[in-house]
């Protein structure tokens, strides 16, 4: 018995150090791009946690004047390093966080909190200095709103320039509101004039801006400018988040060793930021005084049309009406108007229930409504009013659609006597039939009685299916026979994929030394020009692309695209300074695009 305690009580002793074991494998490592976060502008900081694998829980620091956020999920990364002669392995996930600040100071933030397999880790802690941007006369940022209070719903016009005097090498270009496009139906408002237009990346997705000249405080700029319309959903104060943006310049030449060693000038660059002012619109919720029960929640100024292609029509035949509102606001948050709740509608017409939402085009929205006239007195499709709150008189207003004439026709009431029933000698006596739960007697009406029951055309699609499979396969083993048979062509088609598969390898690097990465990043696009047109295994060179862009019609602008790229990853696999995260994220992004671009031209 003594036995069988000691190897309990060694067993759990055992079981307790693996546990402890295994706590002390998971390590928390930080990485901030910058310490210094100017008002505005937002710093990464990258969160290494090693020996956590899935189902972990990220606790934000809570700081006033500072804001968290992460970006995107977590990445699972595993990679062995190896610095003078010491291995260091990592295998855990990696998170990505933003840090912005809405007030100047130093900041202590105690570190982030990961929680695991009920279990709390802590980085180590880390300062910030939030400072304020610096003047900067050659670029400026400017946000201006068309109004500065208006109605829930009503349309705002959002004005975002950006002012130039010099070349810019790189930007990176920032405005918060984006992200929140889906709540505010954000959409490009059209602008006037013929300005030319240069696509902008902004928080990742491009957007038109007109490029302009014109004078500020005397001075002349390059003026890019865009117009956003969003449509405020809730009452109160909205806070229009400040647009910014970072840039690299050329400030004159340096003297640099090169690879091998030698003295060259080369050109010097410098960063330079802008930040516009944050602004604030009020808000004002719709009244409820004189709120007409036809209200169904538009905003804005609109009319209403009816029409219909039946104008000549039985009784209980179905007319298919359509109810067309139009003009100038939010479509999404109209309702279709009850026409149950309209007396003529009531009392003359059958309304079938209409579950489908309205055709939203870019000026109106269609509501479809089946509609049937009860009988042959109806002689017309009454009107329909509709309500909605035009926030330029600030205060409802009702309009009227059309009516529609119509002209129903009787039709044939079928009585008892009218009714022969196999092997019943005697007709049945009475004029007025039920319906019966197997079918129905002869002079039933209801809604749908007079609805044709034919097939429709669309079946006779059937007959057609199985030789249009049969030559769908012949077409598609013809072709594989050809690809199998052409290896060049094989290679070609198998170009964009193999892309992606070393695009992702890539981004695997993104946190590996600056040369590993870059050197990755260029074979992409070497990698994908030689399969594309089916070259050597070499390193494509700027003369290649310059041959290439000739021979097969490239775009200028995009043979200058792939020429930068090369000059850039040499450029910056052969300095000695590191490539922060943001920048590599921005460089695998803009390769991204390249290759898509030639896809897309060849």
């Amino acid at each position: 018995m003594g036995n069988h305690i000691k190897k309990f009580v060694l067993l759990i002793v055992v079981a307790l150090a693996a546990i402890s074991v295994i706590k002390a494998e998971v390590k928390l490592e930080i990485q901030v791009s910058d310490t210094n976060l100017i008002l505005g502008d937002e710093i990464t900081l990258q969160l290494k946690a090693d020996g956590v694998e899935s189902d972990a829980t990220l606790r934000l620091p809570e700081i006033a004047g500072l804001e968290f956020r992460q970006l995107g999920s977590p990445s699972s990364s595993s990679q062995t390093i190896i610095i003078n002669g010491k291995m260091n392995r990592f295998s855990g996930l990696v998170y990505n966080i933003g840090i912005s600040a809405s007030k100047k100071g130093n900041y202590t933030i105690p570190g982030l909190v990961l929680q695991y397999q009920n279990q709390t880790y802590r980085s180590q802690p880390f300062n910030v200095r939030v400072v304020s941007a610096d003047a900067q006369n050659s670029m400026q940022m400017i946000l201006s709103v068309s109004k500065n209070r208006l109605f829930l719903d009503e349309p705002l016009i959002i004005t975002l320039k950006w002012f130039l005097q010099h070349n810019v090498q790189e930007y990176t270009f920032r405005f918060p509101l984006l992200d929140q496009k889906d709540r505010f139906q954000l959409q490009l408002a059209k602008s006037p004039g013929t300005a030319a237009t240069s696509e902008l990346v902004v928080n990742g997705y491009k957007i038109p801006f007109q490029q302009e000249m014109e004078t500020l405080n005397g001075e002349q700029y390059t003026v890019y400018q865009t117009a956003l319309q969003i449509f405020p959903s809730d009452p109160g104060m909205l806070t229009i988040p400040a647009a910014s943006v970072k840039a690299t310049v050329k400030s004159g030449t340096e003297i640099k060793r090169d690879f091998f060693d030698r003295l060259v000038r080369s050109p010097k660059f410098k960063r330079i930021f802008a930040v516009s002012k944050e602004l604030h619109v009020l808000v004002r919720g719709l009244p409820t005084e004189g709120r007409p029960p036809s209200f169904t929640g538009g905003v804005g100024d609109f009319q209403i049309q009816l029409s219909t292609a039946q104008n000549r029509v039985k009784i209980g035949d179905p007319i298919e009406l359509s109810i067309r509102i139009n003009g100038k606001g939010r479509f999404s948050r109209i309702q279709q108007p009850v026409l149950n709740e309209i007396p003529e509608y009531k009392k003359n017409f059958v309304v079938s229930d209409n579950l489908q939402p309205g055709d939203i085009l870019e000026d109106s929205i269609t509501f479809n409504q089946v509609v049937r006239a009860r009988d042959e007195t109806v002689t017309r499709i009454p009107p329909v009013q509709f309500s909605f709150f035009d926030p330029g008189k600030g205060q409802y207003v009702s309009v009227e659609s059309n009516d529609i004439p119509i002209k129903v026709l009787p039709t044939k009431q079928i009585t008892a006597a009218d009714i022969i029933v196999s092997g019943q000698k005697a007709k049945p006596t009475g004029s007025v039939l039920q319906r019966q739960d197997n079918g129905i007697y002869g002079n039933y009406t209801f809604e749908d009685a007079l609805t044709p029951q034919t097939r429709h055309p669309a079946w006779f699609l059937l007959f057609l299916f199985p030789p249009l499979v049969y030559l769908t396969v012949l077409v598609t083993v013809q072709r594989q026979r050809r690809l199998n048979n052409d290896q060049a062509l094989v290679r070609t088609r198998a170009a964009k994929g193999k892309s992606s598969r070393r695009l992702k390898k890539a981004k695997s690097l993104i946190t590996a030394e600056s040369s590993l990465f870059l050197r990755e990043l260029s074979q992409v696009l070497s990698g994908y020009i030689s399969d594309k047109f089916n070259l050597g295994s070499g390193e494509v060179t700027a003369l290649d692309i310059q041959q290439l862009a000739v021979k097969h019609s490239i775009s200028r602008q995009l043979s200058s695209d792939l020429a930068d790229h090369f000059e850039h990853f040499d450029r910056l696999r052969f300095s000695s300074q590191d490539v922060p995260i943001e920048e590599r994220q921005a460089i695998i992004a803009a390769v991204g695009r390249t290759i898509k671009e030639l896809e897309r031209q060849l």
